[in-house]
């Protein structure tokens, strides 16, 4: 148990120590960003808002199972807000909470069937990205070192996703906490089923695009398949933040990969540097404006 506590508390000062030490290595690459296009930053925010739609299209898929009274707008400020909490806590502890709060306090949405509808939206997106990762490894399983391996392992993942989607429906549990657990999961249909993996393909493909400008503009030399696979991991990632917000977890694992992949160490942990750069002032931004707008968009 003691052990446990001290490798927790480990997690967020050794990331923090081996994040800066590379920052330092390659600190060279990040004077280049200077020259980085301007009319590709704008491209990036661009589709990043897109990204929140999709993402704000999820959660109003699923909240409208329960309570459809939320305007798209309204779902678009709860994930904004919540997302700006997730630089407060691990493991997404902050960004969930203040999800279901805003979601019991103006749709009326327990809490239980806010932990459902997050297990839902977690399980379709592993589901999404291990598929496309799978998918690069067999068209290209060349692109990548270890294609077999790690074909199994995505294999072996999205069977024990699809269980996890449909063991909760089996569920007879009296008790009512249970019973709105898994309730979510049990109103879910094909038609339901087929709106979610539809937003999620988006998600990947706005994801693809995302990583395609920022390596252009930082000067990278890559493949298609290179975009795919590091904007697929950065969501697998971003499932459990290990550190608030993953940061510098992220990037250094995305740089880890990248260099796996053959690609240069100094501009991409640079570019990646600069797309958290991106995120952050966006999602703080909107954040601070959907804080003051949201009691108005909430339903009646």
């Amino acid at each position: 148990m003691q052990t446990g506590k001290l490798i927790k508390k480990a997690i967020a000062p050794l990331t923090a120590i081996l994040f800066l030490a590379f920052c330092y290595l390659h600190k060279e690459a990040f004077r280049n960003l200077t020259s980085f296009p301007p009319d590709s930053l704008l491209c990036i925010v661009a589709l990043y808002l897109l990204f929140h739609l999709t993402n704000a299209l999820v959660l109003k898929q699923l909240s409208d199972k329960i309570n459809p009274a939320g305007n798209l707008l309204f779902f678009v400020g709860v994930n904004q807000i919540s997302s700006a909490w997730n630089y407060v806590a691990p493991l997404r502890l902050a960004q969930f909470g203040s999800r279901a709060l805003l979601l019991k306090k103006h749709l009326q949405i327990s809490i239980s069937q806010s932990a459902a509808q997050f297990s839902i939206a977690s399980i379709f997106n592993v589901i999404c990205n291990v598929a496309a990762t799978l998918l690069i490894l067999f068209i290209e399983p060349q692109a990548v070192p270890n294609a077999l391996l790690l074909t199994l392992a995505g294999l072996a993942t999205l069977g024990g996703m699809a269980t996890c989607l449909y063991l909760p429906r089996l569920s007879r549990s009296n008790a009512s906490w249970m019973q709105e657990l898994a309730g979510p999961f049990q109103v879910l249909r094909g038609m339901d089923a087929f709106k979610l993996l539809s937003l999620n393909s988006i998600q990947i493909t706005l994801s693809t695009a995302i990583t395609y400008v920022l390596f252009q503009g930082a000067g990278l030399v890559f493949e298609l398949t290179d975009c795919i696979l590091i904007a697929t991991a950065s969501v697998l990632l971003s499932i459990v933040s290990l550190t608030p917000g993953n940061l510098g977890y992220k990037e250094l694992s995305l740089t880890l990969l990248g260099s796996w992949l053959g690609l240069e160490q100094g501009p991409l942990l640079a570019a990646l540097m600069l797309d958290r750069a991106i995120q952050l002032g966006l999602t703080l931004s909107l954040a601070a404006i959907f804080s003051l707008s949201l009691q108005r968009l909430s339903p009646p």
